[in-house]
């Protein structure tokens, strides 16, 4: 069970999409282990891959699709996984995975400008260059049933429909 634990928790996801019209961004997730402090490997070489192509391509932002902190010290853990290990300067706009406890990274927002879980589910939209196109995310949570014809399926139906985005992103 322990090694399953391991290995499921090890397990990183990164997607780099990159587009002519100068939008770059990172997609990871399962990541949040305490970083160097707590010795996971595989997440320091993520954070390190995530740094090095994010400094080259000139990532505009990074989307968390879920399970971004594991360890129960959860402000902690956005310390030693977070601030020290992603390090693009972009915004980072997390969703929520089954192993978040994502009260305190909401609250997490007010204390760091990168990080932006505003609610369990959101949208930001933003400028994607001097073109005047803009790009918008949809962070879901699909732990709490809503978007299964509930209230959060509403909520996202109505907010892709008035959306005037050239690229929205649902997480």
């Amino acid at each position: 069970r322990k090694m399953t634990t391991i290995a499921l928790l090890a397990v990183v996801t990164l997607l780099l999409a990159h587009t002519t019209l100068g939008m770059s961004f990172a997609v990871i997730g399962d990541w949040g282990m305490g970083g160097r402090a707590g010795g996971w490997m595989t997440e320091m070489r993520s954070g390190d891959e995530v740094n090095e192509v994010c400094k080259k391509i000139n990532c505009n932002f990074t989307l968390s699709v879920g399970d971004n902190i594991y360890v129960g010290d959860v402000m902690r853990g956005l310390q030693d996984s977070f601030e020290d290990m992603f390090t693009s300067p972009g915004p980072f706009f997390p969703s929520v995975g089954n192993h978040d406890n994502i009260g305190p990274q909401m609250e997490y927002t007010k204390k760091n400008n990168r990080w932006k879980f505003y609610q369990p589910y959101y949208t930001r939209k933003m400028p994607i260059d001097d073109t005047g196109y803009t790009v918008q995310v949809f962070a879901v949570n699909t732990m709490d049933g809503g978007l299964g014809g509930g209230g959060q399926f509403t909520w996202l139906e109505n907010e892709l429909k008035n959306s005037d985005a050239r690229w929205k992103f649902i997480f």
